[in-house]
């Protein structure tokens, strides 16, 4: 049975308007050790602290892309309650394709849309969450240009919500300011764990207010960025 058809079951089973959100995560050399570590116990706190909540469970969907010399959908979308295990994010040596793990993160989106639409699912506003703690690099520059032209044409248009965050001093948040008219935001040092729990917190108010409302985010950003 192909990813479509349990894709398509899914919905049909369960037809809560769903929250789609994408983590588009940086896994180059430089992630290696602590960092990956850290953003791998962020991710699982994530995904339990969205189990226990009784309708982000069942409304948020999550996708996991991640780059480096090249882009990987890890995790394709699939509801919160719906996760066994949670997805193990390992670093790849190699180069930064920060466009081409943007441009996968939004084409998965866009797939994800198509189906909601079809089996007649509402969503609200996809977020995608771009995380990396350097700059795009082997790739020629035209691309990670159009997948951040691309990003702010959906942000305009009101089809997406983008956050950019930068992971350690290495992270050129002049590039990543390119990707939304939200400003780009630099970690704490390793505070990964403190930035999904905020995360999450997030998705839990969207999960229960009605498609289309705008959505003030929760407070706590100092606990995890440098403001």
């Amino acid at each position: 049975m192909n990813s479509l058809t349990v894709d398509r079951r899914e919905l049909l089973e369960n037809p809560s308007p769903r929250v789609p959100i994408v983590l588009c995560l940086d896994v180059s050399g430089s992630m290696s050790g602590a960092p990956i570590d850290e953003l791998n116990r962020g991710v699982r706190e994530f995904i339990e602290s969205l189990k226990n909540d009784e309708i982000a469970r069942s409304s948020a969907s999550l996708a996991v892309v991640t780059f480096s010399t090249g882009a990987n959908l890890v995790q394709n979308f699939t509801t919160i309650e719906r996760i066994v295990d949670s997805t193990h994010i390992s670093v790849t040596s190699g180069l930064t394709y920060l466009g081409a793990g943007v441009q996968l993160a939004l084409d998965t989106l866009e797939n994800q849309k198509a189906l909601l639409k079809q089996v007649g699912t509402d969503y609200y506003q996809p977020w995608i969450v771009i995380m990396t703690d350097g700059a795009p690099e082997g790739e020629n520059e035209s691309i990670w240009r159009q997948a951040a032209q691309r990003c702010h044409q959906m942000e305009a248009d009101k089809k997406l919500v983008v956050f950019p965050i930068g992971i350690g001093s290495g992270a050129n948040l002049q590039v990543l300011g390119h990707f939304s008219s939200r400003p780009p935001l630099r970690l704490k040092g390793l505070c990964f764990s403190e930035f999904f729990q905020w995360l999450s917190q997030s998705v839990v108010r969207v999960s229960v207010s009605r498609p289309g409302s705008p959505i003030s985010l929760p407070p706590g950003l100092d606990k995890w960025a440098q403001i």
